[in-house]
């Protein structure tokens, strides 16, 4: 309708997707359209509104949750402090709740198992490092990270690692003709007491010696 602003969350996945797939720019053309302030009144034209709008909510708090990181990086926040989302991510071992910028763990015994959306497009050349942020108590003994590629129905370890952050060792092969891969598996060890800790970000970096993961978040 030419008179209701998208909401909240069409601008957040729209912005994840964005960033998450490689978009570069983002050219906003309505800044001195119709305010959002009068949203509903006589006059009020949503496609020329950006200031004071569900939008402009989602794209300051994406601006802060990726402050720092370079291009080429993949991240998803699980919302933000204004908005819950799974991302696309599920648990098939243990379970998880979907809060505002985090999933809260509920791991079975001390295992919780993650898999991602189904339709992601990682280019291993192009990534080499996973680093998991968890707020509370978790303490993640160990991981097993596995990828599966695009037309390939078996999973792969791609990483075995202790604590949060992984050095991905993707296949040779997959690096040498450009595989694609579309879905991750993260395979957690908790220490006793995980139950209810946050886990905030799962963010992939990129393949640069001199990248660190800084965030602004």
């Amino acid at each position: 309708k030419a008179d209701v602003p998208p909401v909240y969350a069409q601008s957040y996945h729209a912005f994840r997707d964005l960033f998450n797939y490689g978009g570069r720019q983002i050219s906003l053309m309505a800044w001195n359209g119709s305010n959002g302030a009068y949203a509903g009144k006589p006059g009020y034209v949503a496609f020329t509104s950006w200031r004071n709008t569900p939008a402009e909510q989602a794209m300051m708090d994406f601006l802060v949750s990726h402050a720092g990181l370079p291009r080429g990086a993949m991240l998803w926040t699980f919302g933000s402090p204004r908005f819950a989302s799974d991302d696309g991510w599920t648990a098939t071992h243990g379970s998880v709740d979907v809060e505002h910028g985090a999933l809260t763990m509920h791991p079975s015994g001390d295992r919780l198992t993650l898999r991602s959306p189904t339709d992601l497009v990682i280019r291993p050349a192009s990534l080499d490092r996973l680093v998991l942020r968890f707020a509370g108590a978790a303490q993640v003994h160990h991981a097993v990270v596995y990828a599966k590629a695009d037309g390939d129905d078996r999973w792969h370890v791609i990483a075995r690692v202790q604590g949060a952050e992984a050095t991905l060792d993707w296949p040779a092969a997959w690096r040498a003709h450009d595989t694609i891969v579309e879905r991750l598996e993260l395979e957690l060890a908790f220490a006793p007491g995980a139950d209810g800790s946050r886990l905030t970000d799962v963010l992939l970096y990129p393949s640069s010696p001199a990248a660190q993961p800084a965030r602004g978040r």
